[in-house]
C-alpha cells in the first residue's frame, strides 16, 4: 500500500520539503564532484620558496649550521643562489586529485612512477616552468650578476615568451635582442660589448640546430631541450620535448651542458623515484577512500532526487552526517595541523622546524565538501527538522 497523506495539512507540509530536497541535491552534486576532481593536497611552490627564504639564515648557515660551501660564514654558495632563484620564480602548484590516484592505481606496476611524474611535472606544466625559469636565471648570470633579488622574472618570462613565438629567423633574432634589453633593464647591468657582438651568431646557431632537430618548427621547449641535450663533441641523444629531456636526465643519456661525465643528477633523480616508489602502492587506498566518501553523497543525492517526486518527501541523511566530514578533517585539519608536523619531526629531526614552516604552502580543496557538510547540518536543523517534526506530530 502506497504512502497516504494524513490530511491536507500534511500535504502542504510535504510540498514545503521540495525546495529543501532540491537544495540537498545541489549540495550532494557539489560535494561528490569536488571530492573526485579537485586536489586533495597541493603545494604552492612560490609560497613555499618565499617561506623558505624567510627562515633561511643570512649568515651563510643552514638551520644554525655552518654552510660548508659558504665563504667565511658569508653568503651562500653560487649553486644555492641559482637554485633559489630558479625555484623562487616559479608560480606553479604541485597537486594530486583522486582521479590522478585512479590513473596510477590501475596502471601496470612498472609504469606507476612514470605516470605520477607525468601528472606532477608535465600535465601541470611545472617542468616547462622550471626550464624556462632556469633559462632566465642563466641569462641573467651572463651579466655577472649573482644577486637576483631585484630581478622581476615575470618580465623576463614575457620576453622569453616572445622569443618562443618567433616564426622566422629574423623574428627570432629581433625577439632575442629585445630579451637582452629586458635583462639589462632588470639587472641594471649592461652586457659586455663583446658578448653583445657574439649573441647574434650564438642565437643563429641555436635557432638552426633547433629547426634542424624539429624539421623546421621552433619553440622555446624545443630550443631549451636541444641546448640542454647537445654535447660539445656532437655525441649523445638530442631531444626536442620536455618529456624526453626528463627521461634522458633520469637514465643518464642526457647531461646538462657543463656536466658531461657527471651522473649525480641522474642518481639523485633515480633515488627520488625509488623513494616515491615505496609509497606509490598506497594510491589505490586513497582512490577507494574518496570513492567511498563521494559514494555516500551520491546515495543521499538519489534519495533526495527520488523523494522529491514521491508523496513522502522525507528521507534520512545520518550516514553523510557521520562520514561526510572525514576528507576535510583528514586533509584540511589533521594532516596539516598534526600529521605532517609529526612525521616531519620524526623523520627530519631539527629540520622538522623547516618542514613546519613550509606547511603554510600546503593546502587542500577538500574544504569544499566540508562546507557542503556544514550546510547540510544547517538545513537539517533549521529547515528540515521543523517541517518533519510537524509531519510526525500529525501522523501520531
Amino acid at each position: 500500500m502506497g504512502y497516504r497523506y494524513y490530511d491536507y495539512e500534511e500535504k502542504r507540509l510535504q510540498r514545503k520539503l521540495i525546495p529543501l530536497n532540491i537544495f540537498v541535491i545541489i549540495i550532494c552534486i557539489v560535494a561528490a564532484v569536488s571530492l573526485m576532481v579537485t586536489p586533495f593536497i597541493q603545494v604552492d611552490l612560490s609560497k613555499a620558496t618565499e617561506i623558505m627564504a624567510e627562515i633561511q639564515p643570512d649568515d651563510g648557515t643552514v638551520d644554525g649550521m655552518q654552510d660548508p660551501d659558504s665563504s667565511n660564514g658569508g653568503s651562500a654558495s653560487g649553486s644555492d643562489s641559482v637554485q633559489t632563484a630558479i625555484m623562487g620564480s616559479l608560480n606553479g602548484k604541485l597537486s594530486l586529485t583522486p582521479l590522478d590516484m585512479a590513473k596510477i592505481s590501475f596502471a601496470a606496476e612498472d609504469d606507476r612512477i612514470e605516470i605520477l611524474m607525468e601528472i606532477l611535472l608535465f600535465e601541470s606544466g611545472l617542468f616547462e616552468e622550471i626550464m624556462n625559469s632556469a633559462a632566465n636565471v642563466y641569462a641573467v648570470m651572463a651579466t655577472g650578476l649573482e644577486n637576483f633579488d631585484a630581478v622581476d622574472f615575470n618580465e623576463l618570462n614575457a620576453g622569453l615568451e616572445k622569443v618562443g613565438k618567433a616564426e622566422s629567423q629574423d623574428e627570432f633574432l629581433k625577439a632575442v635582442d629585445d630579451y637582452v634589453k629586458i635583462i639589462e633593464t632588470q639587472t641594471g647591468v649592461p652586457l659586455d660589448e663583446q658578448i653583445k657582438q657574439d649573441i647574434p651568431e650564438v642565437a643563429t646557431d641555436l635557432y638552426e640546430k633547433t629547426t634542424n632537430a624539429t624539421n623546421g618548427s621552433f619553440s622555446i621547449e624545443a630550443m631549451v631541450c636541444v641546448f640542454a641535450s647537445t654535447r660539445e663533441d656532437g655525441s649523445g641523444t638530442v631531444v626536442t620535448t620536455y618529456a624526453d629531456l626528463y627521461k634522458g636526465l633520469l637514465d643518464g643519456s642526457v647531461q646538462m651542458p657543463g656536466n658531461e661525465g657527471d651522473n649525480s643528477m641522474s642518481q639523485t633523480m633515480q633515488e627520488l623515484n625509488d623513494s616515491m616508489g615505496e609509497y606509490i602502492g598506497y594510491s589505490s587506498y586513497l582512490f577507494y577512500f574518496f570513492c567511498g566518501i563521494a559514494g555516500i553523497w551520491v546515495i543521499l543525492f538519489l534519495f533526495a532526487f527520488f523523494h522529491t517526486f514521491a508523496k513522502n518527501k522525507r528521507f534520512t541523511m545520518w550516514y553523510v552526517k557521520i562520514f561526510g566530514a572525514i576528507p576535510c578533517l583528514i586533509f584540511g585539519v589533521v594532516l596539516k595541523v598534526m600529521g605532517i608536523p609529526a612525521v616531519a619531526a620524526a623523520l627530519m629531526g631539527a629540520d622538522g622546524a623547516t618542514a613546519l614552516a613550509v606547511l603554510g604552502a600546503v593546502s587542500s580543496m577538500t574544504w569544499i565538501s566540508g562546507v557542503c557538510y556544514l550546510l547540510l547540518w544547517l538545513v537539517s536543523i533549521f529547515w528540515a527538522f521543523p517541517i518533519k517534526h510537524k509531519i510526525r506530530k500529525l501522523r501520531r
